[in-house]
Parts: C-alpha cells; structure tokens; sequence
C-alpha cells in the first residue's frame, strides 16, 4: 500500500453524463465566471494547453510558460524545471517541434510533465488514457503510477484502474463504493449491468 503522499486513487461513475458534474462542465462554468485560461490552469494545477484540446500551436519548451506568471518564478528557474520535466519524460529531442504534431501518447506526457514543473502536492488526471494505443496507455500508466505526489484519477478504463491503491464509485453524486480495485471494480461492473 502506497503511504497518503503518493496514493493513486481512481475514480468511476455509475451515472448517466447529464447527470454528472463533469470537470469539463464545471470548467465551462467557472470560465463563465470570468476567470481566464490560464487563472482556471492554475487553480486546477493544469497547464494552460492541455493536449485533450489537440490544439497546441506553441512547441513544448513554451507549453506551460503563460502560467508560470501566477507562481512567482525566475525565468532561469523556469528554464530549468522545464528542461527537467521534458527530460523526465524523453521529450527534450522534440523541445522545438510544434506540440499539435506530438503523438496523443507524447502529448499526455507533455501535459504530465509541465503539471510535473509546477510541483504541485497531488495531480488530478481526467481519462488520461482515453485514445491511446497500448502502448502509450501503459506509458501513461507508468508515468502515473512513479509519482511522488498522490494522483487522483478519474477513469472508465477500469484495466488501469486494477493497480491502484484504492477506487471510488460514484453513483448519482455520492461515493457508492471506496475499496481496493479486487472490490471496487467489479461492483462496478455489477451496476453497469
């Protein structure tokens, strides 16, 4: 069992999507509110051009870059925690190639790895392996389950979710079921039938 700093946790719903609160839909109230871009990106930890958007003109040396403004960091600091993250993942050798023309697998990883430069104290990842080939899906699952910080995962893709420490089940807004995946997952599957 993973100690509470570097706890994956996955999440599932057993609800229909109009009934659900999404993150997209309460993205799309929140920027309603007023707040920018990039003030929203901060707030969820996110980086400004999140490749879900699979619109990424700036190559992924400068991905992050507009919400480093909100942390109060040197531009020399920047630098290196970028060039740190792009290592962390292989992706220093594509440092200048314009991120909408990563792969999805490359593009998760540039998202994971500028969260990654922001050093936040937990991640929260929605469907992260969502169109990936298996591949890239077990890359991802690689890079999630090295973390330090504690990843919150929200997932369909119940495969991923089987080595995690612990998964929720919501069912119409309330957790139905929190346990380890032998228990949590196939109760899920019994409600999706």
């Amino acid at each position: 069992m993973a100690n509470a700093v570097s706890e994956k946790v996955g999440i599932s719903a057993a609800i229909s999507f109009e009934r659900s609160a999404s993150p997209r839909s309460m993205g799309a109230d929140r920027n309603r509110s007023g707040l920018s871009s990039a003030e929203m990106a901060i707030q969820a930890k996110l980086p400004a051009n999140c490749p879900a958007r699979n619109t990424m003109p700036a190559p992924p040396k400068v991905d992050a870059v507009p919400a480093w403004a909100f942390l109060n960091i040197t531009k020399d600091e920047i630098g290196r925690r970028v060039d740190e993250a792009l290592d962390r993942y292989d992706l220093r050798p594509l440092r200048d190639h314009p991120a909408h023309l990563l792969s999805g697998g490359q593009k998760q990883l540039l998202a994971i790895a500028g969260v990654l430069a922001m050093a936040p104290e937990a991640i929260v990842f929605d469907e992260p392996t969502t169109l990936l080939d298996l591949r890239n899906k077990r890359r991802i699952a690689q890079a999630i389950d090295a973390l330090p910080q504690r990843a919150i995962v929200v997932s369909h893709d119940l495969a991923f979710l089987e080595h995690f420490d612990r998964v929720l089940v919501f069912e119409d807004g309330r957790v139905a079921i929190d346990d380890r995946p032998a228990v949590a997952l196939p109760a899920y599957v019994a409600m999706m039938s």
